[in-house]
């Protein structure tokens, strides 16, 4: 990922997340519904309801879910809309939370629904023991079949006037105490329904737009049940319908036309690839018992589990089988997450074996990650940029809802509603069901495309038309059709964008984002404190998330040939690198022998001096050159760049120096003659660094020019003085001639004895520890004042030390080369 790259994901990713949660409140309907309770809250309010009810369903089996009712939304926003007052005075809410209490050994179950603001619209308590009654008005039993070979019991028409009267008298008399002020909606008399054992009355209020329906059941004397049922009126029909055309109901399953054909696509492909012997099974076996252990856990902690385990629980018989109760639905969970994960391995596995002998594959980042390379370069980018880019998808609806370009857009808030009775929210934000279609598309379908489509254009619109089918759905557009098809090909192009540049990772990763952001957006947008508290937490795992890519993406590392190699030329790919490493050897031993074998020996003057290669071969240099006039000259050079270019641009430096040298005395005389010769043959990308001194032992002085290379250190240890010797002066090869002869500036200072020289190439200024701070000048400075009781050799070996120290376990990033200079 490039600097500029990184810079445009992160202003356009925190910008797409600032208004998201900017416009969240303002065009969602989910910021109106005003939801009170949490999960905790609407356990406790439901049991308090059961106990006054007659049932204490202390340390019974809980599960809670929540449920959306759009149909009621839409009635109470008209009522508002028309000034008038809803049924029940607004007890009624666009969301409720049923609460179910099971006592698996004895069968006994209580339900208890409630509203948004935890006040009671239905409870029901079932016992095995008594008989199954029927629906109102006879018929079918409905969803609460009897056990197989049971019967209706017939309704008992030989009740007493007395029993009569009492129930209807416990019926009305819990209307009043379960409903409060809200029953007085209800006209007297109810409608009467004879049972088995028991009686069930019905009151009916209505408007012009919905139709309530209160049910009391009574049994042997004792209240049962109490519903509330709600349906609209034939007026009101037609007016819901249009909030959902069947265009748009045609449009949210186009996915349908993607699906279907991948699924026999994949089994195709598998067992071709199983034939062929492409099929790596231990990645896709990893992902497989990844995403099980995670989908599992994470769907317990949210709400799944809850749903799913009320759906299937046996509810008939006088006693139902305890163990069969107790271990079937959590089998069948498990089943069901076992299954999911297994199509991950099947789209992954196919996908590799198609695509696995590409060199530009966009599966490598999830190569990595389960080889076990987290902390690599494909691997965090994808996780960064993913992350950020899920900002532009969760904006994306509401942008286009407040443009107001297709005219007014209803966003739909179907299937948001979960969040509310997850165990963890936090644990369940960050999942849906789009990134699995997400790894469908992009580790299955797209390998296909990539493989045999072979004109990359045509390669990248068919990927977007497959992007654009898959995710018709999660639009969140409800009305009209143009603003959703807007919206999902917007997610399409930023999709297909992520997937060519980063990889697979990078599109998964930024439905994470968009998820984690809708999840802490709808709790933060209800007034009760406990939801608050988990959409900030929620929030906070977002930044966490953030700020692992950020992190790992500035320590993750390269990779290397081998690990990012197709299938088919991994073996030529170790055999190249085998042939290169020979010729780097090579070239290597012939870069020290071009080095110095030992420093001149001078008289009043020690000498010690290094140069370590960050790379197999570097384009450090340090050299002595034997001038005409008996002088010796001291150079420390660094060639921009590393590896063989720069060695070569190393060699030719070196040469030239010694060539004019053989002439010319004068530091400034031989940089403006080596910098000459160098701009005739250096590419504008390539130039060189340079610090040229000039000792006279028998004056003691030291005359230096500086080419843009770093500063020379002088530290005076009688004096006390630690100084910078930095000349003006550019680097070699930039400029033929005239501005550089100008720049360039030759100084001489005076050297006593004790006094001491560090040459230095900015590998040593410039090396980096794991929190990214450089060793820096005044380091070296420092440790030039510590070491002036020691030689040349002892203070050359104090500094590298230090500079080791300083880089712990990060590797050089640069060449590092050091001569010191002691006078005697």
């Amino acid at each position: 990922m490039t600097r500029r790259l990184f810079l445009l994901l992160s202003l356009g990713g925190i910008a797409g997340y600032a208004l998201f949660f900017f416009l969240f409140p303002r065009f969602s309907p989910i910021a109106k519904w005003g939801h009170e309770l949490d999960r905790q809250t609407a356990a406790s309010r439901a049991a308090a309801a059961g106990r006054a009810f007659g049932v204490d369903p202390a340390g019974w089996t809980t599960w809670v879910s929540t449920s959306y009712d759009q149909t009621i939304e839409s009635y109470l926003f008209e009522q508002k809309a028309a000034q008038k007052t809803p049924l029940l005075d607004a007890r009624l809410t666009p969301t409720r939370m049923k609460v179910t209490f099971a006592d698996l050994k004895s069968g006994h179950r209580l339900i208890v629904s409630l509203n948004s603001r935890g006040e009671l619209l239905e409870i029901e308590h079932r016992d095995p023991a008594s008989p199954p009654r029927r629906p109102p008005g006879g018929g079918p039993r409905g969803n609460r079949p009897g056990p197989p070979g049971r019967e209706d019991p017939p309704p008992n028409t030989n009740q007493s006037e007395a029993d009569l009267a009492r129930d209807l008298r416990i019926a009305e008399e819990g209307l009043r105490n379960f409903y409060g002020e809200a029953a007085r909606a209800f006209p007297s008399p109810p409608k009467h329904g004879a049972q088995a054992t028991g009686n069930e009355y019905s009151w009916t209020s209505s408007d012009d737009l919905m139709k309530l329906t209160a049910e009391v059941y009574v049994q042997n004397g004792k209240l049962q049940s109490l519903k509330l049922d709600s349906s609209p009126t034939e007026t009101f029909k037609p007016r819901l319908d249009a909030r959902r055309p069947g265009s748009m109901a045609f449009f949210s399953n186009v996915a349908n036309f993607v699906l279907w054909p991948s699924i026999i696509a994949l089994i195709i492909l598998y067992f071709v690839g199983l034939g062929r012997r492409q099929v790596n099974h231990r990645p896709a076996l990893y992902l497989l018992l990844g995403s099980f252990v995670f989908l599992t856990v994470a769907n317990y902690l949210g709400s799944f589990f809850d749903n799913f385990r009320e759906d299937v629980l046996i509810n008939n018989g006088p006693r139902p089988l305890f163990l069969l109760q107790l271990l079937l639905p959590p089998l069948i969970y498990l089943a069901i997450y076992l299954a999911i994960s297994g199509s991950l391995y099947f789209f992954h596995a196919t996908g590799s074996a198609i695509s696995g002998g590409l060199v530009e594959r966009r599966t490598i980042d999830l190569e990595l990650l389960l080889k076990g390379g987290m902390l690599t370069r494909p691997v965090m980018g994808s996780l960064l940029a993913g992350l950020l880019a899920g900002g532009g998808i969760a904006v994306t609806p509401y942008l286009i809802a407040a443009s107001g370009l297709f005219g007014p857009v209803a966003l739909d808030p179907a299937e948001l509603d979960d969040i509310f009775s997850a165990r963890w929210p936090i644990a369940a934000s960050a999942i849906d069901f789009s990134q699995f279609v997400a790894f469908m598309v992009f580790a299955f379908l797209t390998q296909i495309i990539d493989t045999f489509v072979r004109r990359r254009f045509l390669a990248l619109l068919l990927t977007y038309l497959t992007t654009f089918l898959s995710f018709a759905e999660i639009s969140q557009i409800q009305i009209p059709l143009a603003a959703a098809v807007a919206v999902t090909a917007v997610i399409a192009l930023i999709l297909t964008c992520l997937y060519y540049r980063f990889g697979v990772l990078a599109t998964f990763f930024s439905l994470v984002g968009w998820q984690i952001a809708l999840s802490a957006a709808i709790l933060l947008a209800q007034p009760a404190a406990s939801l608050h508290g988990s959409g900030v937490r929620i929030l906070g795992l977002l930044l966490a998330f953030g700020l692992v890519g950020l992190v790992g993406f500035w320590k993750s590392r390269e990779v290397t040939a081998e690990e990012v190699a197709p299938r088919d030329a991994a073996p030529n790919v170790r055999a190249e690198r085998e042939r290169l490493k020979a010729e780097f050897d090579v070239a290597r031993r012939a870069q020290e022998h071009m080095l110095p074998d030992a420093p001149p020996a001078l008289p009043g003057f020690r000498i010690s001096a290094i140069c370590q290669p960050s790379k197999e071969v570097g384009g450090d240099l340090y050299d002595f050159l034997r001038l005409p006039d008996g002088r010796t000259g001291i150079v420390v050079a660094d060639v921009s760049g590393k590896g063989v270019p720069a060695s070569l641009y190393m060699t030719l430096t070196k040469g030239l120096l010694d060539s004019v040298s053989e002439d010319k005395s004068d530091p400034g005389e031989i940089l403006r003659e080596v910098n000459r010769h160098l701009y005739t043959v250096c590419q504008r990308k390539m130039f060189v660094t340079l610090f040229l001194g000039v000792l006279d032992p028998a004056g003691r002085t030291l005359s230096y020019a500086r080419a843009g290379h770093n500063p020379t250190v002088h530290r005076r240890a009688f004096g006390g003085e630690t100084l910078l010797l930095k000349p003006r002066g550019m680097g070699l090869g930039l400029n033929s001639g005239k501005i550089f002869d100008q720049s360039l500036k030759v100084e001489t200072i005076q050297l006593e004895s004790r006094d001491k020289l560090f040459f230095y190439s900015d590998g040593i200024t410039e090396a980096m520890n794991v929190q990214n701070d450089e060793y820096g000048e005044e380091r070296l400075m420092k440790v030039a004042e510590e070491v002036d009781d020691l030689p040349a050799e002892a203070s050359l070996n104090a500094v590298m030390d230090d500079v080791r120290k300083f880089l712990g376990p990060n590797p050089p990033q640069d060449d590092q080369t050091l001569v010191v200079i002691e006078v005697m």
